[in-house]
């Protein structure tokens, strides 16, 4: 009889990683409702246990899934804005810009179908998901607050608040801004453009805006 082969003994932070990479494929191919945990863990390679044992439930995966990535970004630029020394505050409104585009294009399907269910009212996992990376981007937003930004000085949520609603904007409606007829520019330009606009205003808040 021939010996099996025993599989190495994998880390925890590896079956985590490996888990959420297979609830972010299997949820982007076929949304929340199609998902089911046992095709999660197959995709990782695990027992389905391990997913209840770690998040809890399908809700609990699929908002860490969605959300730390994110929540990446998040520590990035306030990693940072708080050591000034380290980048430009022009480096960092570009690499923000450029990693929160990336992120909506590439989860937008989910990002639209969350939307679309706190609209109607329905998808508790969806909703939560909103809520969850919306409490992420005020911590770079600070609403209610006028916060200083190295480099620029005080700056108000309003402005913040309205760089970050282009940033998903442009990601989440390039269907609607650009019809399939038109010539489209690239992401790269977009990002480029978005970078701009927001430096412009960050270098004179108290600047009068156009009517």
């Amino acid at each position: 009889m021939a010996a099996t082969t025993k599989r190495p003994r994998r880390a925890s932070a590896d079956v985590r990683e490996l888990l959420l990479r297979a609830a972010r494929d299997e949820f982007l191919a076929k949304g929340y409702a199609g998902a089911t945990t046992k095709a999660i863990a197959a995709r990782a390679e695990v027992s389905e246990t391990v997913i209840f044992n770690q998040f809890g439930d399908k809700t609990g995966l699929f908002t860490e899934a969605f959300v730390s990535p994110f929540g990446e970004v998040v520590a990035e630029y306030l990693d940072a804005r708080n050591n000034p020394q380290n980048s430009s505050p022009a480096e960092r409104v570009e690499r923000f810009v450029e990693h929160l585009s990336a992120l909506a294009r590439e989860y937008r399907p989910i990002l639209i179908a969350a939307i679309n269910h706190r609209l109607d009212g329905t998808g508790p996992a969806e909703d939560d998901l909103l809520d969850r990376l919306a409490a992420e981007l005020q911590k770079i937003l600070g609403i209610g607050e006028l916060t200083d930004i190295p480099g620029f000085g005080p700056v108000g949520p309003a402005t913040r608040a309205s760089a970050a609603a282009m940033v998903l904007g442009m990601a989440l409606l390039d269907d609607l801004i650009f019809p399939r007829s038109a010539e489209r520019p690239s992401d790269t330009r977009l990002e480029a453009e978005m970078t701009a606009a927001i430096l412009s205003r960050l270098r004179d808040p108290e600047a009068p805006l156009s009517h």
